[in-house]
């Protein structure tokens, strides 16, 4: 199906630009092309997943069932990533680790595996506010004020230890990127679930707004973080979003989107495992960055090609890929 040919294409693309903001050097306020990455690629990749879950799929399972399939789907292949991360993050420090500091890393899972259980976490809460009868605008308007709280008032490093008893409460709570960017996830899903397409960027002033936000969201690299910065970042990323819902069947992509397929149409393990030589690097295995760009794009070769290979291998897909069919709804 196009339809699915266009999801694919996206994310393909978003996985893509995942490794390549995770491989480029320096922090997001001094690497510009990281900073325009980190601007679009999270909330859109969430937005996607949203978008596959299927409202009737979804509400017709009991929360048992529902708490199977996700555990198959995601939670076993990234108890397996969380496992051989946490050995290497860990390194030459296991004997010493206490319970809580455990129990902390799985809160806050190193580098990017936060995306995953976030993503569990947005799949029950969609699930909850239908099973508690909460008409599906009323999260989206919720999402959008308390992403805007989240991102301005409460701090990025919580830390059980922290001084300041809120900070330890919140630190509780898991990683602050799952109430950051739960609006997108839910927008997909309503896009999905509640609207058709409505032809809104035919028209000037919504391709106004997406290029004015872009272009402010640009400057912002320029200047600290504020309130105004964190709204037109959910502005710009929520006109995305449904520029690209009204695209989805059209392919977006081209003809270049047949290599993004490759990434695209079942993305979890790249997702999980692209990082390797990332951590590899940081732990300064490897100590020339020539010899790390080298190895992201041979370690991405080998990952196609045991893709390919073992796609339908059952122990493969239980414990890397995910078990369930693929665009089952909500799959990564």
């Amino acid at each position: 199906m196009s339809y699915f040919r266009g999801i694919d294409h996206i994310r393909g693309f978003l996985i893509l630009m995942v490794v390549l903001g995770h491989t480029l050097q320096g922090p997001l306020s001094e690497n510009m092309a990281r900073y325009a990455i980190y601007s679009f690629h999270m909330p859109l990749f969430l937005a996607i997943n949203g978008y596959l879950l299927k409202s009737d799929t979804l509400y017709s399972l009991r929360l048992g069932e529902l708490l199977v399939k996700y555990c198959r789907r995601m939670l076993l292949p990234f108890m397996v990533a969380f496992v051989v991360y946490f050995m290497i993050v860990n390194a030459g420090r296991l004997p010493d680790l206490s319970m809580g500091e455990i129990a902390f890393q799985l809160l806050y899972p190193a580098y990017h595996l936060w995306y995953i259980p976030a993503l569990m976490l947005m799949i029950l809460a969609v699930y909850l506010f239908n099973s508690v009868g909460i008409k599906a605008g009323v999260p989206l308007v919720i999402a959008f004020f308390a992403s805007l709280v989240w991102f301005y008032f409460f701090p990025d490093n919580l830390s059980l230890n922290s001084p300041i008893p809120g900070n330890r409460a919140l630190s509780l709570m898991g990683d602050k990127r799952v109430y950051v960017y739960f609006c997108f996830f839910y927008l997909g899903f309503y896009l999905r679930n509640h609207t058709g397409r409505s032809g809104i960027f035919n028209r000037t002033l919504p391709k106004a707004g997406l290029f004015g936000a872009g272009i402010l969201l640009i400057l912002g690299f320029y200047s600290p973080p504020s309130p105004l910065r964190q709204f037109v970042f959910l502005l710009f990323n929520a006109l995305l979003i449904i520029f690209f819902h009204e695209r989805m069947s059209n392919r977006p992509f081209g003809a270049g989107g047949r290599f993004l397929e490759i990434f695209g149409k079942n993305p979890l393990p790249f997702y999980l495992w692209h990082a390797l030589p990332v951590f590899l690097f940081n732990r300064a295995i490897f100590k020339d960055v020539h010899v790390f760009y080298l190895s992201i794009v041979a370690f991405l070769v080998v990952m196609v090609i045991i893709d390919r290979v073992f796609l339908e291998n059952a122990w493969y897909k239980i414990f890397f890929s995910g078990a369930s069919k693929r665009h089952a709804g909500g799959g990564i």
